[in-house]
């Protein structure tokens, strides 16, 4: 797979715009997405990134998962929001992160 890749543009007006090459890129896998649960109970913190939750499902899926199991197992967890626009509509975000601040 190939290596993802982000760019971004400056414009006069302060103002920015991301492009993203990540989600079907080697960055975007997660080989043994159940892997990671047999360790997860002894982690004491637990921190997610809103980009890193939006490159795809899989990844979606295995961080919140993992949040869950180091919730449940007595440990904290942290959410630095850095959400995109570019790579996750606001009605994603809230489908993706919601259920989990709740839980």
């Amino acid at each position: 797979k190939a290596t993802g890749c982000a760019f971004v543009s400056y414009f006069k007006n302060g103002s920015r715009k991301f492009i993203y090459h990540i989600a079907d890129t080697a960055s975007g896998q997660f080989p043994e997405p159940g892997g990671i649960g047999k360790y997860a109970t002894a982690f004491r913190h637990c921190h997610l990134m809103g980009c890193s939750l939006a490159i795809n499902d899989s990844i979606c899926e295995v961080g919140m998962a993992l949040a869950k199991t180091v919730k449940e197992s007595g440990g904290t967890v942290s959410l630095d929001p850095n959400l995109r626009p570019e790579i996750l509509s606001i009605e994603q975000c809230r489908n993706i992160l919601l259920p989990g601040l709740f839980a």
